[in-house]
């Protein structure tokens, strides 16, 4: 890993809720220089160049899960640096909600890389959010599920 300048990126996620409220969160496992970083997170990913922020929400959505819903947003954004692929990234994530009404889905990924780092998925309540024993991002993601359900 390098200490140059974080590089920067930006990515849509999407705050997926259920019918009762629960938003799906994807268990990620990605390797780094001091040994894997588990975490859950909300489904998304980079933007591809000439994408609009909506362009990667419904993307992501299909490649991770195999899933076609409309989107709405972006209702909150959030700024992180961390090391992604031996490389620190300054990563702006842009989020954007959408319901699930009973569509099958599963995890998927368009590649090797992320079909290893995406390890399992499961719908979780704001206060189960709040209280995870594993890390969950974004930070604020427990008062952003309360704020739409």
């Amino acid at each position: 890993m390098t200490d140059a300048t974080p590089r920067p990126r930006r990515a849509a996620r999407i705050l997926l809720l259920d019918r009762l409220g629960r938003a799906l969160l994807l268990r990620f496992v990605i390797p780094r220089s001091d040994g894997p970083f588990l975490f859950w997170a909300t489904p998304g990913g980079g933007q591809e160049p000439g994408e609009t922020d909506l362009e990667t929400a419904d993307r992501e959505l299909r490649e991770e899960l195999g899933l076609v819903v409309p989107v709405e947003g972006p209702v909150h954004e959030v700024t992180a640096v961390f090391e992604f692929g031996g490389e620190m990234m300054e990563q702006t994530d842009v989020f954007f909600v959408g319901r699930a009404g009973g569509e099958k889905f599963g995890l998927g990924g368009i590649d090797e890389t992320e079909r290893a780092a995406l390890r399992e998925m499961r719908w979780w309540t704001a206060d189960e959010i709040a209280r995870a024993a594993q890390p969950v991002f974004p930070a604020d993601l427990a008062a952003l599920v309360r704020k739409f359900t």
